[in-house]
């Protein structure tokens, strides 16, 4: 995507929304009571993406939405919610665990290849539309729309897209019909791995792409005795020859491998049906001749500049299955290098950690450094063991101990050459402890949204989060946290709940989320004209908040949830219905009362009836009878239903009217526990 001109966004809602769309993907059909080739399609009822917390959050969605005509567009995610996709992008729209999905990848959410003044990343708006009906048939659509990354909590809305603007991303369109949105997070793995195999992009941009510095590296290895060529010999024999290979990571992850060797081997030329003679040709063809040396080396071309750990191994040593970690160097490529590294044999260290009760702990990572370069790393496991293997040396090691993003020991050690007979031995104890933490709403009440409470160090330089395991509904616990200081952060569209907590101890904390939401109730009576000085009560869980209005339409501000609403005039109940909120929504509320007009109108056509009649009998005048029959008609044919259908079962009664005062389609349905239209 790439802008020629500066463009300013509209500021009216909801086409706000709309600031820069890259990819949308919508859901929706079409229904029909009387002729059942139109029905097709549907809503499915959730909406899942990855977010930038890290986990996967699920939205409902109203298979069926209303329609409401002040604000047809019923927000699901605004621009002012801040929901932004996490680096493993994707939205879907889908069953649940099972079922249909249908879904949008990204391989990354870093998108944006220039913009003055813009924000990478890749922002959610999300949005239902029921289409005024016709008489019989409705259409509703659902719609998730992947956008520039516009707005940030606390600041302003950005409505001006930069001449500059360019965005590059690769995506793909995913559907199964019985994995639900699980495999979704299968697919997106794969699928960001087959991107990194893709080609450049060949579009039309002509933005200056920057090329890297490359170099040459050459590592030569000292004291590491093996049979020459032993590793072709080892395909070629099938058997176990040592042989010497130079690895190459950088940022912990490994790059490159080569064989150290004295004589290089160019690949071997494909016959067709060979002779001996030909075979021995082409086996001589095969030694690099030019480029022999007396030591071993390993030759890496044109690799990236940067910083690099050289690792050397020896393979299928003798009296031993695994490799041998026999040297290292670190090395800053810059130029052209010729590195040379003398090998040791390998020494261990076996390291077992576990807490104050004596559980072994898994997964602490283990690192050996020097000079703040990881040289080996290794996870303890189920007992709480590590077995750490790095080449045998006279200068010591930095042995550093993480666990859940914290630093819980740090020592230096010295691995030498007694060490490569009997592995040093460490046993270290930590501290672990609970934090048991309860949610509540600003009712009180178990808040009915999802919230993956994460917690971190507070340390700006560690970006490592633990999530909470859900008990129950409103109750999560966060476990084996080390002593220190943690923020406790629980996300909810753009609200945002930090809380600092000191763990020395098992702990159980209560707090409250401040999320609420303005909801507009417009009350109209069994006419669709608006109705006012109704008592409205809404109610969630046993908990009632009870309104007086004097208007047609109120605002409320209440929690996310699901409401009961129920409208009174005086004592009698005239309307009820349910509402889901999790957002600030629009709901008509159709009531079962009819206007004080209608019985007005009614005495006066039966006066008028009565009038003609009694004239009638007296004068014998069919003039002035028809005359007022006439009046009747036209006033009961501007107050009464043009065209009316009704429908009842056991348990539910509908029925529809269509007025021409006030011009409006009214259906209303009754069952034990609903009265809505």
């Amino acid at each position: 995507h790439e802008t020629l001109e500066q463009i300013t966004v509209t500021s009216e809602s909801p086409a706000t929304n709309t600031d820069g769309v890259f990819a949308s993907l919508q859901a929706g059909g079409v229904k029909s009571r009387s002729i059942q080739d139109l029905n097709f399609g549907r809503i499915l009822p959730y909406l899942h993406f990855f977010n930038e917390m890290g986990t996967i959050s699920e939205y409902d969605v109203d298979i069926d939405p209303e329609y409401i005509q002040d604000c047809p567009d019923i927000r699901i995610i605004g621009h002012k919610d801040d929901v932004d996709l996490g680096k493993d992008a994707w939205i879907s729209f889908d069953d649940g665990v099972a079922g249909y999905a249908h879904s949008v990848i990204f391989s990354s959410n870093n998108v944006l290849v220039s913009g003055t003044d813009e924000k990478d990343g890749l922002q959610i708006n999300a949005f239902e539309l029921d289409y005024p009906h016709l008489p019989g048939l409705e259409n509703n659509v659902a719609t998730i729309q992947i956008c520039r990354n516009s707005f940030e909590s606390g600041g302003s809305h950005d409505l001006k897209i930069p001449k500059d603007f360019v965005v590059e991303f690769d995506a793909e369109f995913f559907s199964s019909k019985t994995e639900g949105y699980p495999i979704i997070e299968k697919e997106s793995e794969i699928f960001r791995e087959l991107v990194k195999l893709k080609p450049q992009s060949n579009g039309e941009f002509n933005g200056e792409l920057e090329e890297k510095e490359k170099n040459n590296l050459s590592v030569v290895v000292h004291f590491a005795p093996s049979p020459p060529m032993g590793s072709s010999l080892s395909v070629l024999l099938g058997l176990n020859i040592p042989y010497v290979n130079v690895e190459l990571y950088k940022d912990s992850q490994f790059i490159y491998l080569e064989n150290a060797v004295r004589l290089p081997l160019f690949p071997m030329e494909e016959l067709e049906d060979p002779s001996i003679i030909q075979k021995i040709i082409a086996t001589i063809k095969m030694l690099d001749l030019r480029n022999i040396s007396f030591f071993k080396k390993a030759e890496f071309n044109q690799i990236d500049q940067g910083e690099y750990v050289i690792k050397v191994f020896k393979e299928n040593p003798l009296l031993s299955d695994e490799k041998k970690f026999i040297a290292y160097a670190i090395v800053d490529l810059k130029k052209d290098e010729k590195i040379h590294v003398y090998c040791s044999l390998e020494a261990s260290l076996v390291l077992t950690i576990f807490d104050q009760n004596n559980n072994y702990v898994k997964n602490a990572e283990v690192l050996l450094q020097k000079n703040g370069v990881t040289i080996s790393k290794y996870n303890t496991d189920e007992n709480g063991q590590a077995i750490i293997k790095a080449p045998a040396n006279i200068v010591p090691y930095d042995l550093i101990i993480n666990y859940n993003g914290n630093i819980i020991y740090k020592d230096t050690i010295r691995l030498g050459a007694f060490k490569t007979i009997s592995p040093l031995k460490k046993e270290i104890s930590i501290e672990r402890y609970s934090l048991n933490l309860e949610v509540l709403d600003k009712w009180g009440q178990t808040p009915e949204i999802q919230l993956n409470p994460i917690i971190a160090s507070n340390n700006e330089s560690n970006s490592y989060r633990i999530f909470a395991e859900k008990i129950e509904p409103g109750k999560y616990v966060f476990t084996n946290l080390t002593p220190t200081t943690y923020q406790l952060s629980l996300t909810f569209k753009s609200f945002t709940l930090n809380h600092n907590v000191e763990i020395s101890d098992n702990k159980d904390i209560e707090l409250i989320f401040p999320a609420e939401y303005d909801v507009d109730l417009k009350i109209y009576n069994a006419r669709g004209a608006q109705y006012e000085n109704s008592n409205i009560i809404i109610s969630r869980n046993g908990d009632k908040f009870n309104i007086q209005a004097k208007e047609s339409s109120t605002i409320i501000t209440v929690p996310p949830g699901k409401y009961k609403v129920e409208v009174f005039n005086d004592d009698e109940l005239i309307s009820v219905r349910n509402i889901d909120i999790y957002g600030s929504q629009y709901y008509d509320i159709i009531t079962k009362e009819q206007p004080i007009y209608i019985t007005i109108i009614m005495i006066l056509c039966f006066f008028i009836i009565t009038i003609s009649l009694i004239f009638f009998s007296y004068k014998k005048q069919y003039k002035y009878f028809f005359i007022s029959l006439a009046i009747i008609l036209i006033l009961l044919s501007l107050f009464l239903p043009w065209w009316e259908i009704n429908g009842s079962t056991y348990t539910i009664e509908t029925s529809t009217n269509l007025y021409l005062l006030p011009n409006n389609m009214i259906t209303i349905t009754s069952t034990q526990y609903t009265i809505a239209g």
